[in-house]
């Protein structure tokens, strides 16, 4: 499975946001410098992110975006699954996939259907909270 850069930037633009959670406004300007994210890329992550309701944004003057949530409500999986989409290893699990005819006698479908719960599983558990505290290589196994 690889998260595209999509992804991978609507969490670290979230967890930007999360950080500076002071109720205001934040220009995505200064997410983009602080983060070193191309400001159109965040521009086309944003409308996204907006439409299903983690974060509002404000025009002009004082304008930018903030959080709608406190930052424990954001589960990483929502996150991803809103930008990636299925986050399914393998096409046959994919919600509303057509049913495979090789199913019954696949020897690797279990392993692919445990691998999906387990990636399901761990991104369910983290939130962006969770990632303020320090997120770094260190507090994971790699």
């Amino acid at each position: 499975m690889i998260v595209s850069t999509r992804g991978r930037y609507a969490l670290r633009v979230l967890v930007d946001l999360a950080e500076q959670c002071s109720g205001v406004f934040i220009p995505m300007k200064d997410v983009a410098q602080r983060q070193e994210i191309s400001l159109k890329y965040i521009e086309r992550i944003m409308p996204v992110l907006t439409k299903n309701g983690l974060v509002e944004g404000q025009h002009g003057k004082g304008g930018g975006y903030r959080l709608v949530k406190s930052p424990e409500e954001y589960r990483v999986g929502d996150i991803l699954r809103l930008t990636e989409g299925d986050l399914a290893p393998v096409a046959c699990l994919e919600c509303g996939a057509k049913a495979c005819t090789r199913a019954a006698e696949c020897r690797t479908l279990p392993m692919w259907a445990e691998f999906y719960k387990l990636a399901t599983d761990y991104f369910n558990s983290i939130t962006l909270a969770d990632l303020m505290k320090g997120g770094g290589a260190d507090n994971y196994s790699i």
